[in-house]
């Protein structure tokens, strides 16, 4: 008898056919949610100690060569390739591992979720303690920034970054002031219209010494001016940058409103004054209801969660629109994708 054959008659023998379907579909539904979590964590350990960008570079990578050179212990790193291996990630045979398709995949536009969800586990990991009051989200538990900076970057530059240069150039603005610059990648997408100049401000100094040093190799200095500084320091920014016509501020805003929009409005209404002439485009994050989400659960779904957890506040459309205007300005273009939770304005 065929060996599978066998093995089915014995269960259906101790438990029945029935049940034995029953559990069979329960523990496909729980293996889903647990592969996740297993899945995340071995990809996350092939990320942190450079094996799958060597693997993306390469082609296939010797593990032993790979343990030693990295200090690696070689039965674990084996161990975890074999797994992936399992789910198709990783083909690992004789000691050598290269990337699958579905591996290859997970590394190009998908990777960007997995930086990001990095970069917020220290607040899962300290869930428990979380719910039960005994630790405290900014005193005991935070996020790892640059992770949350990396993955934010990457998924930006899939859409985000796109949109909003979408709407500087067909509202033909030239000269733009971004505020919180990062690593200037969506300074470097304006740039892509040879008749624009950018400016832009961070007020991390590893991130704007990183973002000098891709602006040199970018050979782009004659365009792109950075400046370390506040973003609320609006005055002094006017009296370096008089000329700007456009100020833009992606995924900003929402950092400084777990005290309520108090902050952001006194914000707007300095620059309004300031700059009366600038418009602003703004990208935000805007809170879906639960109703879309359970119909619709996209990633906006986690994306929500991990902001909650760490105090940060998505303002509904509504709300959005009530505080650009009670601030001093005109929605003169709203662009919103519901698919992941982001709306995009022209505001005069």
């Amino acid at each position: 008898m065929n060996p599978i054959l066998e093995q089915i008659r014995f269960m259906r023998k101790i438990v029945g056919f029935g049940r034995l379907m029953r559990m069979r579909k329960k523990h496909s539904l729980g293996l889903g949610y647990a592969r996740g979590y297993v899945t995340t964590i071995c990809l996350w350990s092939l990320l942190n100690t450079g094996l799958l960008d060597e693997l993306r570079e390469k082609g296939a990578v010797n593990l032993a060569e790979f343990a030693d050179r990295n200090n690696l212990d070689l039965a674990a790193l084996e161990s975890v390739c074999e797994y992936l291996d399992g789910l198709r990630v990783l083909r690992f045979e004789q000691g050598v591992c290269s990337l699958q398709k579905r591996g290859t995949t997970l590394m190009e536009e998908p990777r960007g979720l997995f930086d990001l969800l990095y970069g917020y586990e220290p607040v899962f990991r300290d869930l428990e303690p979380l719910l039960r009051k005994i630790k405290t989200y900014g005193k005991d538990i935070t996020r790892r920034g640059e992770a949350v900076a990396k993955g934010s970057g990457e998924l930006g530059r899939q859409l985000p970054f796109l949109a909003v240069r979408e709407l500087v150039f067909s509202n033909g603005f030239r000269r733009v002031l971004d505020l919180g610059c990062g690593d200037l990648e969506f300074l470097f997408l304006l740039c892509e219209n040879p008749e624009i100049i950018c400016y832009g401000i961070d007020n991390d100094a590893a991130t704007v010494e990183y973002a000098r040093k891709r602006l040199k190799e970018a050979n782009l200095a004659h365009r792109i001016t950075i400046e370390q500084g506040n973003m609320f320091a609006v005055k002094e920014a006017a009296q370096k940058f008089r000329d700007v016509d456009a100020i833009t501020a992606i995924d900003v805003f929402h950092e400084y409103l777990s005290n309520g929009t108090d902050t952001i409005s006194f914000f707007l209404r300095t620059v309004k004054r300031h700059f009366p002439d600038a418009s602003l485009v703004v990208a935000e994050f805007f809170k879906l209801p639960q109703s879309w989400l359970r119909r619709i659960p996209t990633v906006t779904l986690e994306h929500h969660l991990f902001h909650s957890l760490t105090n940060q506040v998505i303002l509904p459309i509504g709300e959005w629109v009530k505080l650009f205007e009670s601030s001093g300005y005109q929605v003169v273009e709203k662009k919103l994708l519901h698919a992941i939770g982001h709306g995009y304005f022209v505001l005069k």
